[in-house]
């Protein structure tokens, strides 16, 4: 079989775990005075379903180039959601943390540019929203202090500030491995791979021009994806006593599926 084929399988599969994760939803009921530790894991959930799909129509139209860079931010939500399971409203305060932690770097480089020609459209963009750049720094530093004080240690480190590493979403989930060999594997291509950027264009020791559609699909992704995604349904249903037989009745599909593939 070959490598697009093998890519093709691989997208079919994960399409059918889309569909179970759908009918997982509709097991639960989110209503107002739900527990922030459901809803979080849900929400987070529903990301990497949503990144999924994308990656799925992606595939569907033939179009590769974008898979890795969103299937590495699905690793990213995978391991957001292990977390929200198993440090529950602590973990979604955490993200909140980090989202305001990302924002204040931008205020800080826009602030520290006011020559930038990108400064002056977004801070009047935000005083039209009764802010400002200056303004709206000093309110994410407040929130940032505010919400840093009420963290428990686990997410600090030995000085007492809190950890912000992209890394360590993955030591706190226990999936440094995954880390260390998938994650940083979809980052090298994420990134600007010259090797990905030549494929389809340097054919042996020529040039390909126009250049042709890749030849070698992100296989690496699409599996990544049908794992991660069925490893956090699982989770889920695990953790709030749902039916697990049909996610069950899948792993061992992709699993025989692998094995006709790879052996």
């Amino acid at each position: 079989m070959s490598q697009i084929n093998e890519f093709e399988a691989h997208i079919d599969m994960l399409a059918e775990v889309i569909g179970q994760a759908h009918r997982l939803f509709d097991r639960f009921k989110i209503a107002p005075g739900s527990k922030n530790k459901k809803l979080f894991a849900l929400i987070t959930l529903n990301e990497i379903v949503r990144k999924c799909e994308s990656v799925v129509a992606m595939a569907k139209a033939g179009s590769w180039a974008g898979i890795v860079v969103v299937a590495r931010s699905a690793f990213e939500s995978y391991a957001d959601l292990l977390n929200c399971l198993s440090f529950g409203d602590d973990y979604a305060e955490y993200m909140v943390w980090m989202s305001l932690k990302q924002q204040r770097s931008l205020f800080q480089t826009i602030g520290d540019n006011p020559d930038s020609k990108y400064h002056q459209s977004i801070d009047t963009l935000l005083k039209t929203k009764g802010g400002g750049v200056k303004k709206v720094a000093a309110e994410t530093n407040q929130q940032l202090d505010e919400l840093a004080k009420n963290l428990p240690d686990i997410f600090k480190d030995k000085n007492g500030d809190v950890i912000g590493r992209g890394q360590f979403r993955f030591e706190l989930a226990g999936k440094v491995d995954e880390y260390n060999v998938l994650y940083r594997r979809l980052s090298a291509s994420a990134h600007g791979s010259v090797s990905d950027m030549l494929d389809g264009i340097m054919v042996g020791d020529d040039i390909h021009w126009p250049p042709a559609k890749p030849t070698e699909p992100p296989l690496v992704a699409a599996d990544c994806l049908c794992a991660i995604l069925l490893e956090s349904c699982g989770r889920i249903a695990k953790a709030y006593k749902k039916p697990a037989a049909p996610l069950k009745a899948l792993a061992r599909k992709r699993d025989k599926l692998r094995q006709e593939l790879w052996g």
